[in-house]
Order: C-alpha cells, then structure tokens, then sequence
C-alpha cells in the first residue's frame, strides 16, 4: 500500500512539475506574427538543432500595421518575389517561359517562409 502511495505521489509531483514549466517555456517562444515592441530588434531561435532569425518588423507580406516577429528568410523572399515581378514587367512581351516559372517559383518560396506560426 505504501509503495503505490509513493508512486502516486512521484507521478503527481512529476506531473505538477510539467505543468509549472510550460508557461515559462511557451512565453519565451517566437513565432512568425506574433506581436514585438521594438522595431528592428532582432531574435535568433534555436530549434531542433537549427538557428532561426527573427525580425521585429512591419511584415510587408500582409497590411498589417502591428510590428510582428518576423523570420528573415520570409523578408529575404519577398525581396526576391518583388525583384522577379519587377523583372517580367520590365521585359513585358520579351519575358520568356523560363522567367515566369522563376517568377512561379519565387512566389511559392515566399508563401512557404512567410506562414504566420513558424
């Protein structure tokens, strides 16, 4: 009887434990759209053996007026997306198949790095 009382009372301590450690650990994770007060301010994350950098930011892939963390790889594509669009518009008739499916490409790029919670 006394030893299934301790194991209760181990399992109900290592449970409480859990719980009283998820706040502090979900308050200090960044994701894409969150909220940020500074502008510019910058955050590397680590995640599964990666580093993510994240930009407080106006996102310029959404009109929102908030500043929101924002992950680098998402403002790098949309420069890119921006710069392959300015391009086809530049060479008009003269753009070729090959430049419209970078165009397609780039515009994939952008929405995959640019998801809100990553």
């Amino acid at each position: 009887m006394k030893k299934k009382a301790l194991i209760a009372l181990a399992i109900s301590s290592l449970f409480a434990t859990a719980l009283t450690a998820l706040p502090a650990t979900a308050a200090t994770a960044i994701r894409s759209g969150q909220n940020c007060a500074k502008a510019d301010a910058v955050r590397n994350v680590k995640f599964k053996g990666e580093t993510y950098v994240y930009k407080c930011v106006k996102n310029p892939r959404y009109k929102a007026t908030r500043l929101t963390w924002t992950l680098e790889e998402c403002l790098t594509a949309i420069k890119d997306f921006n710069d392959a669009q300015a391009r086809i518009t530049a060479l008009g008739a003269a753009a070729t198949s090959t430049d419209t499916e970078l165009l397609g490409l780039a515009r994939q790029l952008r929405n995959m790095s640019c998801k809100a919670g990553i």
